[in-house]
């Protein structure tokens, strides 16, 4: 009798637990706009390639994209491993 009762209290712990489980998982945390705002700027300053984009090179690894200036003609950036 003592094992069922063992047994049926281990069943019901066990459906608590991945009941909990279940109903924590499907709660999501919105980012407000600023929060990713935040998250890209951070992620922006791991890599330079976000300012290289804007002159418009791209990602090649075997390459480096140098930017000039279109009015005087002088070098502005250099962007390794990119082409443009």
């Amino acid at each position: 009798m003592k094992k069922r009762i063992l047994g049926a209290a281990l069943l019901v712990a066990i459906a608590v637990a991945a009941g909990w489980n279940y109903n924590q998982s499907r709660n999501e945390v919105p980012l407000s706009d600023l929060a990713l705002a935040n998250a890209e700027a951070l992620a922006q300053g791991e890599t330079d390639w976000g300012n290289c984009t804007y002159y418009g090179c791209i990602v090649d690894f075997s390459s480096t994209c140098n930017v000039y200036s279109s009015i005087w003609g002088n070098l502005i950036k250099v962007c390794p491993n990119m082409r443009g």
